[in-house]
């Protein structure tokens, strides 16, 4: 067991144990429009005004994780006369634990408890594989408790949440998805640029009536990253070298080309296995030994075959080697030379 003071820079994550609970909960329009997108895992029905009708539930018809807005409530549902979205998404066995909460990762083997310590230390402190890392702010001198012999979660701890490793790694890639909704600013003389490059008709027009006020005042225009991937997605390759120098982005990456010979660029981030990616170029291409293999080439140059269903990717540079999972986004992976 380690414990780990450290404070983390995502704000999602979800309990291992979440369980259903029936409630019926006051809301608003504007409360219902925010909470929407979060309740993907369950059927909204009809909603109607909810000034006539301004109980929002989460079992309609007995249904679980039916959702819809009614009068009043007449079932055996725990009513809320104030609106509290944690509540209402717990109750619909949505988590809502963020990383900066205190929490627990539960580790079956020696990578994933290397990847959770590289992730929340920046550096892998251990020589054996502890069971359960615990993130705790209330940690005194160092921050770290080593507990080799019982590998347990000590009484204390216990009213915290255990997330297991796939658990953690999926919403750190939704986090990372999250993070990609951003808002980019561009100049009247680049929004020019892209109304030049597009295609006469629908799509020109359409970029001329969306930003003509800004234009006319020489004002910055704000672009959505969702409105950029609409553009990205209609436009062809000479469009696309235009939007990639206006926005300062690089092509997407086609993952299912790379194979073992491809040469690429990467990153560290948390899916790097290992102590040596001081002796990474990160401006230098590397090879693809293996990807997204079950089998790979650690850090100190031994070839493991994976015991677990886990994925991974090795790369080679100047004979040294990086193990990075393959399991989750390969964001690690910047830039193709050759597929």
């Amino acid at each position: 067991m380690i414990i780990i003071r450290k404070k983390t820079i995502f704000t999602l994550h979800k309990n291992k144990k979440m369980e259903f609970k029936p409630v019926a909960m006051k809301c608003t329009q504007e409360q219902f429009d925010a909470i929407k997108p979060k309740l993907s895992s369950c059927t909204i029905i009809q909603v109607t005004s909810f000034t006539n009708s301004p109980y929002l539930v989460n079992n309609y018809g007995g249904i679980v994780k039916n959702i819809t807005n009614i009068f009043c409530d007449n079932q055996d549902r725990t009513v809320y006369e104030t609106w509290n979205e944690k509540i209402f998404l717990e109750a619909c066995g949505i988590n809502t634990i963020s990383l900066n909460d205190e929490y627990i990762v539960e580790c079956n083997s020696f990578f994933e408890a290397n990847i959770v310590s590289q992730y929340l230390i920046g550096k892998n402190t251990f020589e054996f594989y502890p069971k359960y890392i615990i993130n705790h702010k209330d940690i005194l001198n160092s921050g770290f408790e080593f507990d080799i012999e019982s590998n347990v979660i000590p009484a204390k701890f216990k009213h915290l949440p255990v997330l297991s490793f796939f658990d953690w790694k999926e919403l750190i890639n939704q986090q990372k998805k999250e993070m990609k909704k951003i808002n980019y600013k561009i100049t009247c003389h680049q929004a020019l640029l892209l109304i030049e490059a597009a295609c006469k008709g629908n799509w020109k027009e359409k970029l001329i009536i969306k930003w003509f006020d800004q234009i006319i005042r020489k004002e910055e225009i704000e672009v959505s990253s969702e409105f950029l991937d609409e553009m990205l997605n209609a436009s062809n390759s000479d469009q696309k070298k235009v939007l990639y120098s206006v926005f300062n982005i690089k092509p997407n990456i086609d993952y299912t080309k790379l194979t073992t010979g491809s040469i690429v660029k990467i990153k560290k981030n948390s899916s790097f296995y290992g102590d040596n990616f001081d002796k990474l170029s990160i401006d230098t291409p590397v090879n693809i030994i293996f990807y997204k293999t079950p089998h790979g080439i650690t850090w100190d140059n031994h070839f493991f075959k994976s015991i677990y269903q886990d994925s991974y990717s090795t790369f080679e540079q100047n004979g040294n080697f990086f193990l990075y999972s393959a399991d989750g986004e390969l964001d690690y992976i910047t830039e193709v030379i050759s597929y």
